[in-house]
């Protein structure tokens, strides 16, 4: 599944950064596996976009008691997408850009998608409240950059969804149209044996999976933060009684969603391949015994436009070979860099911390 013409090679390693979009990134990396390789030069979706159809209903019509694009669910981003298109990375790109252009200061052009969201709501809870509006109160460039921006676009009083589509207006008119490939498909209700099996199958015949988990599972994997249901099998990724639990749950990321693109056994333990969306320098590190999980990666030699060469288990922990860079005689055309394109976690762990399956196809 992670040769060198495997659909991975054409999908990005995601970076949600500061957004609760995780979903909709673990959605692209499901959808564009099966867009890639249904066929291989299809353009890919892209996930920003992807969280905006989430909010859609069948009508294409934005559900009722939506607001922004903060936290969802996998199967909603995909099958919104399917049925009413996706977007590429370059019109929805610059879509962002336009907002950018007032603030080109700020790095990351997702992550205006948060602050366009904290606008929009204080702009409507001002409505409802007396005394100074809460916009008033914010003394953050970035935050007043974009409060300009949202007057002289005339969203002031709109959901920050309903703004959100206005400024990708060119992805509506230019869909890319998906839905010939399967419907995403949720299950929260398994046994463990029934995900063990429905995994070791769906990898074996070359397809990812996408899991909704409690993310303790990247730094303390012997923890248990998932609560299932005895009777009915339901599942839910929840602050229980473990203290380490409540202590994670504070975070923003505790529930996360990520895809598993492989299986093999590491140091003797049979480990599975995690596709996060926390950019290419995202190392796992177990602090119940201090080391670093193996990760995956691609190797550039010379060039960034070189072919890459995939190694399973990368020989350095990321960035520039440590030996290499202690050499000043090595030829620039014999450097490497490494790009890591995915984590093993013990697999038996991450089961344990999953509380969700999402598939294009049939569940277990």
């Amino acid at each position: 599944m992670n040769g060198p013409e495997s659909p991975f090679r054409k999908i990005p390693q995601y970076d949600q950064g500061p957004t609760g979009m995780c979903y909709s990134y673990a959605g692209a990396v499901l959808l564009n596996y099966h867009l890639l390789k249904q066929n291989p030069e299809a353009q890919i979706v892209d996930p920003i976009y992807m969280a905006v159809q989430s909010r859609l209903g069948e009508d294409g019509k934005i559900k009722e008691g939506v607001e922004g694009v903060d936290g969802g669910f996998i199967v909603d981003a995909i099958n919104g997408t399917r049925k009413h298109g996706g977007c590429s990375k370059d019109l929805t790109w610059e879509a962002l850009r336009e907002i950018r252009k007032i603030a080109p200061y700020f790095v990351a052009e997702e992550a205006v998608l948060v602050v366009l969201d904290k606008v929009l709501k204080d702009l409507r809870d001002s409505q409802n409240v007396e005394g100074p509006p809460l916009y008033a109160c914010s003394t953050d460039p970035l935050y007043l950059l974009i409060l300009d921006f949202v007057e002289k676009k005339g969203l002031r009083y709109k959901l920050a969804i309903e703004a959100i589509r206005e400024i990708f207006s060119k992805c509506l008119s230019q869909p890319i149209l998906v839905g010939n490939l399967p419907e995403a498909k949720l299950s929260r209700q398994f046994t463990t044996e029934a995900l063990r099996a429905r995994l070791d199958s769906t990898l074996k015949d070359g397809f990812p999976m996408a899991l909704s988990i409690a993310s303790t599972v990247f730094s303390r994997p012997s923890d248990r933060c998932i609560e299932v249901d005895t009777k009915s099998n339901l599942r839910e990724v929840k602050l229980t009684k473990h203290h380490k639990c409540r202590a994670a749950g504070k975070g923003k990321h505790f529930k996360h969603a990520i895809v598993v693109a492989g299986q093999k056994k590491v140091n003797g333990k049979c480990h599975l391949l995690v596709r996060n969306s926390w950019g290419s320098a995202w190392g796992p590190k177990n602090e119940e015994t201090g080391k670093p999980f193996h990760c995956a990666c691609e190797q550039y030699i010379g060039s960034l436009d070189a072919t890459p060469i995939y190694h399973s288990i990368c020989p350095v922990s990321g960035g520039i070979d440590p030996k290499e860079a202690a050499n000043p005689n090595l030829p620039v055309s014999q450097r490497s860099v490494y790009f890591k394109r995915g984590c093993w976690i013990p697999k038996e762990d991450l089961i344990a911390n999953t509380a969700g399956v999402t598939t294009m196809g049939e569940l277990p």
